[in-house]
């Protein structure tokens, strides 16, 4: 039915059967006759246009070809010239013809203007070619679209939801192909699909660009865009803990992450970092529109980098931190229509941070000042000494004093630390107790047993502790309650103590000092408070303004201290001694532990805590009733 010869047969059959009178069937033999003539005379229209169009077009694509040596360019020129000769209506200027014509030309299912030369459209979808080095891309945020791309979709008027090859779009690992790619390791491991997709991506050397929906379970895109060679050098920056477990337990890490590079987020304060420091101020001024920073202000912002790594010698490599002070003198100097940033007004900026943040550590001060918390500044006392303890509030972090206290009797019970036996301290800290242990053993049980039942405790403190810089304090304080010698209570104490009475460093010791300082000024500075700290400690201060005057004024001083003896000649004022003079401090705290001993033996005492060793003389002391630690 659908041959005009076939058409024109049916109607004379149609026209003997007397189904048309013969008028109507010469009027319908015409019609059909003029449309086999339209429809032959189109046809040669079409081929016409056809070969006049390969003579135009192929030796245009053949010199095209010519200047390429791309194979898969070629091919595709060569479809290119294919589709062009077989779809010229596209090419065709319709507007001027008459509308049966036009849809003659047009064909039967016309053209859409929107996409006439849609299949013509070039998508670019990277393009470097503007870089004379190898690309560098920073990728803030790794997620699926960012780094492998995507292939963009679009709802019709239908609500049919479209795409096609031109919404195929790059990520970074494309942009970057031929280059560097830099990303978060942790942004990139908490993403969905990306940790896996891209190792894969990185081991095989291929990108695939796909639709990637974490809420659905089949591709969404119809398109399969061809793999693309990929050669891109990742760098991946993160936490040494990230590091460590993804090389442990993640094969393919240690595959294809080949090279480490540790970076110290502090470095040497020298000539070189000065100027470095400069430059970046100057620059975060320029960038920022921040007032100009004199010389004077930007050796004080150094200082601020000295306090942050708490080393005189080394300064913060973190510059966030610098950055955000110098924004703030700024503000304080332009506040006061300066146009240039003084260090006075670095110092400011320090001060209102501090003003901004330190909430807790003013109520703890005011606790002490009414006398909720117990603190003695002046005096002496027997088994009493003030240590020094650091609170991080993570972004602030402060010092106060602690109230120590030792008592000692009669007994068998060894040194009972009430922190331990209550369980509020940790591992650290149980560690430097058994380390004191070991001193006490290392100095006074040479030639006679050690035998005492103690308790030392940290009073008023409710939370847990741990760290071992109270060791000198604890045992400071335990020795006094022995020898019953008075300790000053104008002087705290911070530091840890090995075996064999060295002291060593500790952290914190900048918060710790001027915590103190804090207290003994508002209480009142009498010329002999201070601070005992590790000698190892010295290189570590970088104290407050307020407090360096205070100091170099004589109103408030700063110890320090390298043995067990030095500390104890600062709190008693007397002789440390090795144990054999008479008078010393370890003399009196033999006598005091012979006598102990002598009476233990004299009275067959026992006791229910743990006897340290009493040689050559058999107790019966009943099991220690304490209940085990964790562990145990």
């Amino acid at each position: 039915m659908d041959a005009p010869g076939a058409r024109i047969d049916l109607l004379r059959q149609l026209v003997g059967v007397g189904a048309f009178e013969l008028a109507q069937a010469t009027v319908l033999h015409d019609h059909l006759g003029q449309r086999e003539i339209q429809r032959q005379l189109s046809g040669d229209v079409r081929e016409v246009a056809r070969r006049f169009a390969v003579q135009i077009v192929e030796p245009l694509i053949n010199e095209i070809q010519q200047k390429f040596t791309i194979p898969r360019l070629k091919d595709w020129l060569s479809h290119f010239k294919t589709h062009v000769i077989n779809h010229l209506n596209l090419f065709r200027d319709l507007s001027d013809m008459p509308p049966q014509a036009a849809t003659m030309l047009a064909g039967e299912g016309g053209i859409d203007p929107e996409q006439r030369f849609l299949d013509y459209r070039v998508n670019v979808v990277v393009d470097n070619s503007h870089l004379k080095e190898p690309p560098i891309i920073v990728e803030d945020a790794p997620n699926y679209r960012n780094l492998f791309g995507t292939i963009e979709r679009v709802v019709d008027r239908a609500g049919r939801v479209i795409t096609n090859f031109s919404r195929i779009k790059a990520g970074s690992l494309l942009k970057a192909n031929g280059g560097y790619l830099i990303l978060n390791l942790m942004d990139a491991l908490i993403e969905p699909f990306v940790w896996k997709e891209l190792k894969r991506t990185l081991k095989n050397q291929s990108l695939e660009i796909q639709v990637q929906d974490q809420f659905s379970m089949f591709t969404l895109s119809a398109l399969q865009p061809e793999s693309i060679p990929l050669k891109v050098r990742l760098v991946a920056f993160g936490e040494p803990l990230i590091y460590h477990l993804l090389y442990l337990h993640d094969e393919d890490f240690r595959e294809i992450f080949r090279v480490k590079a540790d970076f110290d987020d502090e470095q040497d304060r020298d000539q070189e970092t000065g100027l470095i420091y400069g430059r970046l101020i100057r620059q975060l001024s320029e960038q920022e529109g921040l007032l100009p920073f004199n010389a004077a202000a930007v050796a004080e912002l150094i200082r601020v980098g000295s306090r942050l790594a708490s080393h005189q010698n080394k300064v913060t490599s973190i510059f966030s931190h610098i950055g955000d002070v110098a924004r703030e003198a700024s503000f304080w100097a332009s506040r006061e229509k300066k146009k240039v940033v003084q260090p006075d007004y670095v110092r400011q900026a320090i001060q209102e941070r501090i003003f901004r943040s330190d909430m807790v550590a003013e109520k703890i001060r005011g606790l002490i000042a009414d006398g909720t918390l117990l603190i003695q500044l002046e005096g002496t006392r027997i088994g009493q000494i003030n240590g020094l303890a650091v609170a991080d509030l993570g972004d602030y972090t402060f010092g106060r004093p602690s109230r120590l206290t030792a008592s000692v009797g009669v007994g068998t019970a060894g040194i009972i630390n009430i922190e331990r036996e209550s369980r509020m301290s940790g591992s650290t800290y149980d560690k430097a107790m058994l380390i004191l242990e070991g001193l006490l053993r290392n100095l006074y049980a040479g030639e006679q047993p050690l035998t005492l039942s103690a308790s030392i405790a940290m009073e008023q403190s409710y939370g847990g502790i741990d760290g071992d810089s109270a060791s000198v304090a604890e045992l400071l304080c335990l020795l006094s309650a022995l020898a019953e010698v008075p300790l000053r209570q104008d002087i705290a104490v911070t530091g840890s103590i090995n075996q064999f009475g060295e002291v060593q460093a500790i952290g914190g010791v900048n918060e710790k000092i001027e915590g103190f300082f804090d207290v003994c000024h508002a209480y009142g500075l009498t010329g002999t408070q201070g601070v005992c700290i590790p000698d190892s400690n010295v290189q570590n201060l970088v104290l407050r303004d307020d407090v360096v005057q205070a100091i170099q004024q004589g109103a408030f001083h700063v110890w320090a201290v390298s043995t067990l003896n030095q500390a104890i000649e600062l709190f008693t004022g007397i002789p440390a001694g090795d144990g054999s003079e008479k008078n010393s401090f370890h003399r009196q705290v033999l006598d005091r532990l012979t006598e102990i001993t002598e009476l233990l033996l004299e009275q067959k005492m026992t006791d229910t805590g743990r006897l340290l060793w009493i040689p050559g003389t058999p107790l019966d002391l009943p099991s220690d009733p304490r209940p085990p630690l964790p562990g145990q």
